[in-house]
Parts: C-alpha cells; structure tokens; sequence
C-alpha cells in the first residue's frame, strides 16, 4: 500500500469547527395546572441571571420570539435595575404598569463542565482513476482532540399575573460549547417551541 502524508482537508477541519460551535437545547418534562384553560396575550418576561448583559439579552431575544407568535412582551429589566430577583410586590406592581395576563420566569437550577476526547478517525482518499482499479487506497487521519461542553440546566415558570399562582413549568438541558449568547437563543427557541406545542401560544 502506498502512504504518504496528508494535511486534514479544508472540509474535514471545518466541520470539527462547526461541531465544536454547536448548541442544542433539549426540554426534559414540562407540567401543566390541571385547571389550566385561557390563552397568553401579554407576559411580563423576568430573567434571573448574575450578569446584567445575559438578563437584557435573554429577555430581549424571548420578547422577539413571542412577537412572531402573536404575544406581546414586557422585559423585566424596564422595571428593575437590578439583577436581584424582585419580591412578589414589585412584580405586582410591574404587572399592573405592564398590563401583563402572565409572568414568565426563567432561572439557572444547574451547570457544569463536560470535558469530551473525540477519538481519531481514519478515513480513504482517492487521487484519480488507478486508486479504483488497483484497489491500493491513500488514507488520511483526522487526529483526536479534546471538547469542552458546558451543560446548563434551567427552569422555566409560567405564573398568572392575577393572583402570582404557577401553571406551566418546563425543565430543559442546553449542551454547548458556544457563548453564553449561543445558550441562550438555543434556549429561548425551544420553550417557545414547545409552549407552542402544547397550546400556550398560537
């Protein structure tokens, strides 16, 4: 057999870049109030997160989102400074300048790091026509490397604005190795995705 040596074709490395970007979102168990029954027409979206910057981004992206399914959106942080979350007066208050029917409340309940060794992989190249007749194949090998994933598990509460009483709630895996922005909208598009599954919103 004759080897030589190979450099990893362009394809080939931009596909280990591509997967090493990749983001998804998985919605674990969701549950819903048994007596539940109305459709979402405005929601009061509240963030809690650490970082100021991740609160507006989240709560901004989730208000975009909404708007395509008809809900209007009221973000938490129009009201509040601070990314403490607010006792149940202040968001009462907030709902009643907001004019808000539900309350939507998302909080991180766990994160960790995920350290993953993708095994080398060997695979056939061919250099013209007599590779085929000869049977005597070239190979080229995609070394092993190492990924870092972060795993965030949140939660995420969908309470009347009336009386604060809860009546939906999901909880959801994000697995990535993005930015925190990336977490988010992979985050965002699949609650959404599954309130619209299950009749919240149209």
């Amino acid at each position: 057999m004759k080897t030589t040596s190979r450099c990893i074709p362009l394809g080939i490395f931009l596909m280990i870049l591509l997967s090493c970007a990749t983001t998804s979102t998985d919605v674990k168990s969701t549950w819903t109030a048994p007596d539940y029954s109305g459709t979402i027409t405005k929601v009061l979206i509240i963030g809690v997160s650490h970082s100021r910057t991740n609160q507006i981004i989240y709560e901004n992206y989730f208000a975009d989102i909404l708007k395509k399914h008809g809900v209007e959106s009221v973000q938490s942080h129009t009201f509040f400074s601070s990314t403490v979350m607010p006792d149940k007066k202040a968001i009462a208050e907030a709902v009643k300048k907001s004019g808000a029917d539900t309350i939507l409340l998302s909080q991180l309940i766990d994160s960790k790091v995920v350290n993953i060794y993708v095994p080398q992989e060997v695979n056939p190249a061919y250099d013209d026509l007599n590779y085929y007749y000869s049977h005597s194949w070239e190979y080229f090998s995609t070394p092993g490397y190492n990924l870092t994933e972060r795993e965030v598990v949140m939660q995420t509460n969908l309470f009347h604005a009336e009386d604060q009483k809860l009546f939906w709630t999901a909880t959801s895996d994000t697995t990535t190795m993005g930015t925190s922005s990336d977490i988010i909208k992979s985050f965002v598009k699949a609650i959404v995705k599954r309130m619209h599954k299950e009749g919240l919103i149209r």
